[in-house]
């Protein structure tokens, strides 16, 4: 549970490295950039190219490599799922294990770890910009950005807030998941002991409570908005100043770089 709190949640690591001086837009825009990059990458030889910026990226921000390791270890069950889809689809190759009519083979391992891979690394670049971008100043840069589009009558102000509301309240929510948990451990819920079907039964009860409790507190909480009268729509000053730099231009740059070097690399 705690590794899912931390690959959900938003933590900020505070520092004065490269990454952390940069313009929130311009890691936003490097971010898409590299995780489309990422999604579209044919092979190993370009996956290559984009793990060692990421590790570069790393070891630039000084953060500690165990805070990413901490939110790789929420994605087993994701993995897992990529190597039974592995050995499902792919039946090509040598074979190294079998039963029934499973296999997997010397291609579909290959395609799980290609996969795999490409999952690490656009979850590393997230949490990259995360940890090294304050929430404001991400959600003001996102802003920026989008702005435009309130042109065409896209409700930007409006989305970005429910979008900030939503990052801040998921810590509580896991931590209330984890509070009903013990209790329920605690009056003598032995859930290891039961059969799946009785597991299922108990689940959909427990979320149906959890349902109605986050029902109850979204209320409370639009209320106490409504009561203080704020609209997010209406035009407001912003605490963050945004500054744009000759790091931020480099960054883009190297993006574009990694673009024409993928190119290269895979005809």
């Amino acid at each position: 549970m705690n590794s899912y709190k931390q690959l959900l949640a938003y933590r900020y690591e505070p520092g004065q490295s490269f990454l952390h001086r940069l313009d929130p837009r311009s890691k936003l825009s490097f971010a898409v950039l590299n995780t489309m990059a990422i999604a579209l990458s044919p092979g190993f030889k370009s996956l290559g190219l984009l793990t060692a910026t990421a590790v570069l990226a790393i070891s630039v921000s000084t953060i500690p490599l165990r805070s990413f390791w901490q939110d790789v270890k929420g994605l087993w069950p994701l993995i897992t799922l990529l190597l039974v889809y592995s050995i499902w689809k792919e039946q090509d190759g040598m074979v190294w294990w079998s039963w029934w009519e499973l296999r997997l083979t010397s291609e579909g391992f290959a395609v799980f770890g290609l996969y795999a891979l490409k999952l690490i690394l656009i979850i590393t670049v997230l949490q990259l910009m995360k940890m090294t971008t304050p929430l404001q100043a991400l959600l003001t840069g996102l802003h920026r950005l989008l702005r435009p589009l309130e042109r065409l009558h896209v409700p930007v102000s409006r989305g970005l807030f429910t979008l900030e509301l939503a990052i801040l309240y998921i810590p509580q929510f896991i931590d209330e998941l984890e509070r009903m948990l013990k209790s329920l451990k605690a009056r003598g819920a032995d859930y290891e002991s039961w059969n799946v079907g009785r597991r299922w039964r108990s689940m959909l009860a427990f979320l149906s409570n959890m349902t109605i409790a986050v029902f109850q507190r979204a209320d409370a909480l639009a209320t106490a908005i409504e009561a203080r009268g704020y609209t997010p729509t209406r035009p407001r000053t912003s605490r963050v100043t945004l500054y744009w730099s000759w790091r931020d231009t480099l960054l883009l740059c190297i993006a574009a770089a990694q673009y024409i070097v993928m190119i290269r690399l895979e005809e």
